[in-house]
């Protein structure tokens, strides 16, 4: 198993946030906000089973559903909510939030 990380960025405004792995919930958080300072609303890790292929990032207070296939060794991942979907992008080092 390998641990991975989602920082839920920009654009979420008293979401509620589930995190699929494979079509199962493996996270969920409410009223999630984006703290405009930083640019973070709030920092997920979880353990991605070695066969992992694909995870599902679920906002059902916008109606939104992204699927994200995973690269080979995914470790980072950053989510942001603009208008109606959700844009990701991976990283191989941790985000800086200052």
């Amino acid at each position: 198993m390998a641990v991975f990380h989602i920082d839920l960025q920009d654009g979420f405004k008293n979401d509620t946030v589930s995190i699929l792995v494979d079509g199962r919930e493996v996270a969920r958080r409410e009223n999630v906000c984006t703290r405009r300072m930083l640019g973070l609303a709030e920092a997920i890790s979880i353990s991605l089973p070695d066969e992992t292929r694909q995870v599902t990032i679920s906002i059902p207070t916008k109606g939104i559903n992204q699927e994200v296939p995973l690269p080979a060794t995914p470790t980072y991942l950053g989510a942001s909510v603009n208008q109606d979907r959700v844009e990701t992008f991976f990283s191989e080092k941790p985000f800086n939030y200052a």
